[in-house]
């Protein structure tokens, strides 16, 4: 007799079904985790550096966010760490704006806040610091970057490990981004395996955004930054140690008119600055500022003839004087931006003489003309100024070459400083030139 077959009961085949089910989605996860691991590495493979000299020069460096402090109260050292690399970025001219970027969602949390604190307490300044308050997520971070803040080519900090992933999402969304690598934070066996495993789910996660072309939570209007980089080709290398800024006027109405001159290559006579500013207060970086730009062409002040090379060259938006000599006037927006430009830079060079370009090409120009507001610079640290006047018996042409000009054409030389020191001779028929140059003298004398 043929002996029944045994079935398993209900229970049985459920558990078979459930291992069967756990041991597909486990192959699937590990599977996962191995493409998002590879694709992480190929995609980030020599895009982030260690030594600020292996940087190029970009326009921001965006700092994803992280807490200050630890649960337990001490300090975060993944935060202080990342915060050191993007002031260190900020200081070495690298970037010219910090973009913050976190969690901004609970009442007395605020992740950008900090940082930005953080930073100007390392000296950069508040000016020049973004604070994005919604990136919530790595992904966050660099598409609002991109989406929201303008910036196409920027720089990554944070430790490497997050590195990895921000600039895999970045390349696979078409954005220009190298990391600089912050300092790793020594842990414990077991903070580091967590750390590990966290990194892992969050790479499958980075690997699920792109295959589903997930957005940032939000998004919202476009965010004008305190400052664009759009690089000029026009541009050597520097044979002086940077120690005068050259203020000139653009002779254009707009901001952008500016920019295209002074970034077109293959001309006769190619022409650039590090720096254009707009009537708004608008910054534009052109040439990085270890790199020598043709701003002033042939040009003498005090005894340097290699003024590009040793000079950092502002350019205002000014159209300059009608045929009638009416000058139009530089807004205030634009002079505060101006001021607060020169003090940045007078923070990392040791700046000695703010000049326009009529003073040091007097035979050739007349920019920034008799209408700019040198007593308001002077006023703020930024090149110098006296409303005195002193009797002297001293030739104006030695005065002249005592303060720095090129006296080959005393007239022009003599027309220059009159712009800048006394231009009521200029607008007004004031009379006095050569007694106001006999004190703008004694001033640079007693300042040398």
């Amino acid at each position: 007799m043929e002996k029944p077959s045994k079935e398993s009961p209900p229970s049985h085949r459920k558990k078979k079904w459930l291992r069967r089910i756990a041991s597909g989605c486990g192959l699937a996860v590990l599977l996962l985790a191995v493409i998002a691991e590879t694709a992480v590495l190929i995609a980030s493979a020599g895009r982030i550096a260690d030594d600020l000299s292996d940087l190029p020069h970009c326009n921001a460096a965006v700092v994803p966010g992280c807490s200050k402090s630890l649960r337990g109260g001490g300090e975060n050292q993944y935060f202080r760490a990342r915060i050191s690399a993007a002031a260190e970025l900020y200081h070495a001219r690298k970037v010219g704006i910090v973009i913050v970027s976190g969690d901004n969602r609970h009442r007395g949390y605020d992740e950008p806040t900090d940082m930005k604190e953080a930073l100007v307490r390392l000296g950069v300044p508040e000016e020049r610091i973004v604070c994005d308050y919604a990136g919530l997520r790595t992904l966050d971070t660099v598409v609002r970057a991109h989406d929201v803040f303008q910036q196409n080519d920027f720089i990554l900090v944070s430790q490497r490990f997050q590195l990895r992933r921000a600039l895999f999402l970045a390349r696979c969304r078409g954005i220009r981004a190298r990391g600089f690598a912050a300092e790793e934070v020594r842990a414990g066996c077991r903070p580091l395996l967590r750390q590990i495993a966290r990194e892992r789910l969050a790479r499958i996660a980075a690997l699920l955004d792109v295959a589903f072309r997930r957005k940032p939570r939000f998004l919202g209007p476009l965010e004008n930054p305190p400052m664009r980089y759009v690089p000029s080709p026009n541009h050597s290398e520097r044979t002086r140690p940077v120690s005068i800024i050259v203020l000139h006027y653009t002779a254009t109405s707009t901001l952008e008119s500016a920019v295209r001159i002074l970034t077109t290559p293959n001309t006769p006579k190619p022409v650039s600055s590090h720096y254009v500013v707009g009537v708004d207060g608008e910054v534009v970086q052109l040439v990085p500022e270890d790199r020598r730009a043709q701003h002033a062409g042939i040009s003498y002040w005090r005894g340097e003839t290699n003024l590009n090379s040793a000079s950092i060259g502002i350019e205002i938006v000014n159209m300059g004087p009608d045929a009638n000599g009416n000058h139009p006037p530089f807004p205030d927006a634009q002079i505060e931006a101006v001021c607060k430009l020169c003090h940045d830079i007078q923070e990392h060079y040791p700046i000695t003489d703010v000049v326009g370009h009529s003073d040091v090409a007097p035979k050739r120009k007349q920019d920034p003309g008799a209408a700019f507001p040198w007593r308001r610079l002077a006023a703020e640290g930024i090149g110098v100024w006296t409303d005195k006047f002193i009797a002297s018996d001293t030739p104006n042409a030695k005065l002249l070459a005592s303060i720095g000009y090129d006296v080959s054409d005393p007239a022009a030389a003599l027309l220059a400083f009159q712009r800048h020191y006394y231009p009521e001779a200029i607008l007004s028929g004031g009379k006095r030139t050569h007694e106001r140059l006999a004190a703008v003298e004694q001033l640079f004398r007693k300042r040398d």
